[in-house]
């Protein structure tokens, strides 16, 4: 747990996967773990990954999509933020703005759930997961796409994690009101960053959307708790499959 925390975390997943010999399930339910791990030192960041995997499940179903299709979102949306084990919780939890060194080094937690990600989930999945700081107009990050290479899907997250920075009360901000949140989303649609169907769903639908994705977080909220648990007990294996394996013959 403690290389997570100092970043070094893909020696770290790398070896819990080899010695843990998880079965597909057993690695399933990690990736859940994994993705709330970096939520244990912060809740803000629990709140903001939850409430970002209900805004983009209800958004998704608002849109009619096939449940497999609300299986990859679901797992792009929880997974979104997983590069943040290599954030240093000082900037996580910062009260004010960001200073430019300070913001690069919250920006690479995109390339670090790339990478964390490569050879976990599938291409999808991934795509969906670490595409959420791309903008239409081609002025996000990490790879400065437009809304050409862009799908409906990674579009979804892209808008849920800006609702759901909003909506939240933050260690740096408290919650915007919906008239504040409307401007914002109008703003950023007019000047060509986010989907504007999207925009146009969440802003037509917004009272339906967040009492829905209210209660998908009481839910997602439950599962959290019990992965908490079990990410405890899964971690407690492995160190002692390495007690044993340290162990002079």
């Amino acid at each position: 747990m403690e290389a997570l925390k100092t970043g070094a975390y893909r020696d770290s997943l790398n070896e819990l996967f080899k010695t843990a010999d998880f079965t597909p399930e057993e690695r399933r339910k990690f990736l859940q773990m994994v993705a709330f791990s970096i939520d244990f030192r912060s809740e803000y960041t629990v709140l903001h990954t939850v409430t970002t995997v209900s805004l983009s499940v209800e958004i998704g179903r608002m849109l009619g999509e096939p449940d497999d299709e609300l299986d990859s979102l679901y797992y792009g949306a929880l997974l979104h933020d997983v590069g943040k084990v290599s954030t240093p919780i000082a900037i996580l939890e910062k009260l004010g703005r960001l200073t430019p060194e300070e913001m690069t080094v919250m920006r690479r937690h995109v390339e670090v759930s790339d990478e964390i990600l490569a050879d976990l989930v599938s291409p999808c999945i991934r795509r969906i997961a670490v595409r959420h700081h791309e903008k239409l107009d081609g002025s996000g990050y990490l790879r400065g796409l437009t809304g050409d290479h862009l799908s409906t899907d990674e579009r979804i997250v892209a808008i849920a994690d800006i609702l759901s920075a909003l909506i939240r009360k933050r260690s740096y901000k408290d919650a915007y009101d919906k008239e504040r949140v409307r401007a914002i989303l109008t703003g950023m649609k007019a000047d060509g960053l986010l989907c504007p169907v999207l925009v146009d769903l969440v802003l037509n639908r917004y009272d339906e959307l967040t009492a829905a994705a209210a209660q998908n977080l009481r839910e997602i909220l439950s599962l959290y708790t019990s992965l908490r648990g079990e990410y405890e007990r899964l971690l407690a294996q492995v160190r002692r499959r390495e007690e044993r394996e340290a162990l002079p013959l």
